[in-house]
């Protein structure tokens, strides 16, 4: 069974173009996602402890982000507008110095939202290059 995973680690590793000993896998989205949220904030413990998400991110996020508040953490929830859109505005408006994380995802789940993480990553790149997205 090892040597399976490995074949497959370095399959998923050869399609991203990254190193397969880099590559971890999870035994499910929401270990990913607690896993994702803990990591990014204790690579960026320096920079600040804060954290900009939305409103509607999946449950897994935003109980991760409501326990990093917990650790001290400040985190703005940004809402989305009343078709369910979040602009690039608005969640770069809420970045800060000491903001750490960034955490929104590509298309809600239930709505269908697609939201713009193209220009977010390009103006967050701008503003505040430290943060991770």
């Amino acid at each position: 069974m090892k040597k399976q995973v490995e074949a497959w680690r370095r399959t998923v590793a050869d399609a991203l173009g990254c190193d397969a000993g880099r590559l971890l896998f999870t035994s499910c989205g929401t270990e990913g996602d607690n896993w994702a949220i803990q990591a990014a904030c204790w690579q960026n413990r320096h920079l600040g402890r804060h954290i900009v998400t939305t409103a509607v991110e999946h449950s897994a996020i935003l109980e991760s982000c409501r326990w990093m508040e917990k650790q001290g953490y400040e985190v703005t929830y940004l809402t989305p507008d009343g078709r369910g859109s979040i602009t690039a505005e608005q969640v770069l408006d809420a970045v800060r110095p000491d903001t750490a994380l960034v955490s929104v995802m590509l298309v809600n789940n239930e709505t269908g939202n697609v939201f713009p993480i193209a220009d977010i990553a390009r103006g967050l790149a701008a503003k505040n290059p430290k943060t991770l997205f």
